[in-house]
């Protein structure tokens, strides 16, 4: 099962046995682990496995389920779960197999079983108490009667074509789980992000700056899930913490002499090379090859660029051009609302064209929306169907995008698939292509053509914005593949990539898992038959992480063991995709 942990033996059973759910922000395997080891220090049992007991009918008709039953009969009865705050009631009754919210309610009720928060094993001094202290209780069920936040209130139905498929921890309930746990801990990861952000989006230099960018972020995973407060006295402990060498350590002393780090306000205001590199990868389309051509040209903001191209003084492609344009929109985040209505109205063109087959499509909105975040910063769709396994349709999704610029709803079409249209003279049409562009395009040759569209839309919801939209059609077997790489974030993404690689030797693409072929081409096709997420995470022998946990390197659970010379050159390889401009980051 996926929850389960560490199977402690003993004669004599106490009276705590704790089992952990593995959902949540909080809960990562390195961080259960501790919470078990130190659980069994103060004098509990920490079981491997808990789930619903199968009724009579399901033991009489399934012989697995029978064999289960026995095995579970084997081991004691949880006194206490331990669950992140930020996970809802609905998710653990489906993990542990409840029919409902109320069923799981039920249960606990009838056998005296609690609901406890991570910090009633932290906080409590001595050996576990069975009886919680109200801060310590997980208030998701209604065992009390008092329970404000009840079941009705937690299995509302979906809203949105993205809720029905992906349900994520409320984002109000995530950032209160987040904060509860030591927040100078938080306070320490999220100035490293920072910095490792602005090394990320203003490279100076091409080989270091990737991976400080990888060890900063992946630093930041590890200090937010300590199970220790991080300060002056407890450093030794943090020195001793896998990757974290003399000057990273030097920058979370000065964290928490300050509470920020110097270079942050270097690299976002003083190092002007920073700055203008900065505002230059933000022209969507540039990159950071073009970006750093403007600097040395002497191109620092945007305002500098548009005069530029205004006195036809400077010669930028015809997407680089559009980035320019709608700068200060692409900066913008939207809201969840925002990318729900952009997202509807692409689904219904999409359901439309197919008729009658709508019920085989699979459509699903990706990036940091699938995370649960609160602001999008563009709107990535994915699309299956179940007729097509090995290919997609070669001409429909270049149809949709065509429709919906004649609705009105595409500002400006940014890449040309077989489907859609060069329009003649006379037939023009605002953002789409004409005959009368600088070398109008043509389809590219292959199965893939019209499988991949990225355009700019105009906002529903905030009259004169314009958004990004990049909608892709994956054959429906690479499906768990696509949903991995578009959920992001870059970071998880890199992380994933690069434990495929070190340790099994293997490819991770959005396609598919090979084996490296000659020359690092893909080999073999591995793992034809993924129908999720979690299939790909148990091929490679990593714990499943739902979409809102996977938001740094450290998700991805492992030692990746790389000296810096070897690993740049691996995260170098992902930066030089992007720095041509054939890749974006999953943000």
């Amino acid at each position: 099962m996926s929850a389960s942990v560490v199977t402690v033996d003993s004669d004599d059973t106490p009276d705590v046995v704790i089992f952990f759910i593995k959902l949540g922000l909080e809960m990562p395997k390195v961080r259960i682990d501790q919470l078990a080891k130190t659980a069994v220090e103060k004098g509990a049992m920490v079981v491997r496995d808990f789930e619903a007991p199968p009724s009579q009918e399901e033991l009489q008709k399934n012989r697995k389920t029978r064999k289960r039953h026995r095995q579970l009969e084997g081991l004691p009865r949880p006194t206490h779960l331990v669950v992140d705050d930020a996970v809802k009631a609905d998710r653990v009754a489906k993990l542990l197999k409840f029919k409902s919210v109320e069923a799981f309610e039920q249960y606990l009720r009838a056998h005296g079983m609690q609901c406890a928060l991570p910090i009633w094993i932290i906080q409590t001094t001595g050996m576990l108490r069975a009886q919680l202290g109200r801060d310590q209780r997980w208030w998701k069920v209604d065992l009390f009667g008092s329970n404000k936040a009840s079941s009705k209130a937690t299995a509302k139905k979906p809203q949105s074509l993205e809720e029905a498929g992906n349900p994520g921890s409320d984002n109000e309930e995530e950032e209160r789980g987040k904060n509860r746990r030591f927040p100078q801990n938080m306070m320490i990861a999220d100035q490293l992000r920072i910095m490792a952000k602005l090394h990320q989006k203003a490279p100076i230099d091409r080989l270091r700056d990737p991976w400080k960018s990888y060890s900063l972020d992946k630093t930041a995973g590890r200090i937010q899930n300590l199970d220790f407060e991080v300060n002056t006295d407890t450093l030794k402990l943090v020195e001793k913490i896998n990757g974290i060498g003399k000057s990273t350590l030097g920058k979370i002393e000065e964290i928490l002499s300050t509470g920020t780090l110097e270079r942050i306000t270097v690299f976002q205001t003083l190092d002007k090379d920073r700055v203008a590199m900065r505002e230059m990868m933000a022209i969507w389309g540039a990159g950071s090859k073009k970006a750093t051509d403007l600097v040395k040209q002497g191109y620092r903001t945007i305002e500098d660029v548009r005069r530029g191209l205004e006195n036809q003084e400077l010669k930028l492609e015809r997407n680089q051009k559009i980035g320019v344009q709608c700068f200060e929109d692409f900066r913008e985040q939207m809201t969840r609302n925002e990318a729900e209505a952009i997202g509807n109205i692409i689904e219904q063109a999409i359901r439309r064209r197919f008729g009658r087959s709508e019920d085989k499509l699979e459509i699903t909105i990706m990036g940091s929306y699938r995370r649960g975040k609160k602001e999008c910063g563009d709107v990535d769709l994915i699309i299956t169907h179940k007729d097509y396994v090995k290919t997609v349709p070669p001409l429909v999704l270049g149809e949709v995008v065509e429709v919906l610029l004649d609705e009105g709803h595409m500002a400006f079409h940014l890449t040309f698939i077989a489907g859609m249209k060069v329009r003649r003279k006379g037939d023009t049409k605002e953002g789409g292509y004409n005959y009368s562009d600088d070398n109008p395009p043509k389809p590219k040759p292959g199965k893939e053509s019209g499988s991949s569209y990225m355009g700019v839309f105009h906002s529903p919801t905030v009259p004169g914005k314009r958004r990004r939209v990049d909608i892709k059609f994956y054959p429906h077997r690479e499906r768990a593949f696509a949903w991995i790489h578009f959920t992001g974030c870059g970071f998880f993404n890199r992380s994933i990539r690069l434990y495929a690689d070190v340790k099994h030797n293997l490819q991770l693409s959005d396609h598919g898992i090979f084996k490296r072929g000659v020359g690092g081409e893909k080999g073999k096709r591995l793992l034809e038959d993924a129908s999720t997420e979690k299939d790909v995470f148990d091929f490679l022998g990593l714990e499943y992480k739902d979409p809102h946990e996977r938001d740094c390197h450290d998700a991805v659970v492992y030692d990746d063991g790389l000296d810096e010379a070897t690993g740049q050159k691996l995260i170098n390889r992902d930066f030089e995709k992007f720095a041509r401009g054939d890749c974006k980051w999953i943000e």
